[in-house]
């Protein structure tokens, strides 16, 4: 019982977490050994088991921030959500948007991305129509002196779509959690 409340407590921390902190405050091993369990029969983590790895070969490594930064929509329940991924740093950036009109994603870019950083010289997306076919969008874009590479059909945004996957898993979690308690 008392494990379980440490496991939500501590954010709902993997056995490996819990079992290195709680061995250095020396633990008893039985009561060690009962932290797999408490992990794996946790509710809130099961819903909600982490993606598995995403295997990549990438040959275009960027090595400066700004460089090539990549653009996804993510959609949560009823929001959509704007975000930004530099490929280099893994800097991420996000803004819940009211819609994907090219007007929307446009102010959504600059306000969160080109005036605190300056604009990228690469921007990466997946055939997104607010901004690939977009001649607002890419007015803006030629303006800054950004370069748009969009992807091909069925091709993603793959970093920030990862990065996407891991903000909307914390999310479910968290609800999950409180619809618990």
């Amino acid at each position: 019982h008392s494990l379980r409340k440490l496991h939500v407590r501590w954010y709902h921390a993997t056995a490996d977490q819990m079992r290195r902190f709680l061995e250095r405050v020396g633990v008893k091993d039985e009561v060690l050994d009962l932290i797999p369990e408490v992990v794996d029969t946790c509710r809130v983590c099961r819903t909600w088991a982490k993606p598995g790895p995403a295997n990549v070969c990438s040959i275009n490594l960027p090595d400066k921030f700004n460089e090539q930064v990549e653009f996804d929509l993510l959609f949560v329940h009823k929001y959509i959500i704007f975000h930004l991924l530099d490929r280099c740093t893994r800097w991420h950036a996000a803004k819940i948007v009211p819609d994907k009109s090219a007007e929307t994603l446009t102010q959504a870019l600059d306000e969160i991305w080109v005036r605190p950083h300056g604009p990228m010289r690469e921007l990466i997306c997946d055939g997104e129509s607010g901004i690939v076919q977009s001649q607002h969008t890419n007015t803006y874009l030629r303006r800054a002196g950004i370069k748009l590479q969009p992807r091909a059909k069925d091709q993603h945004a793959q970093y920030a779509e990862r990065r996407g996957a891991l903000c909307r898993d914390v999310i479910h979690r968290i609800e999950e959690q409180l619809k618990f308690e």
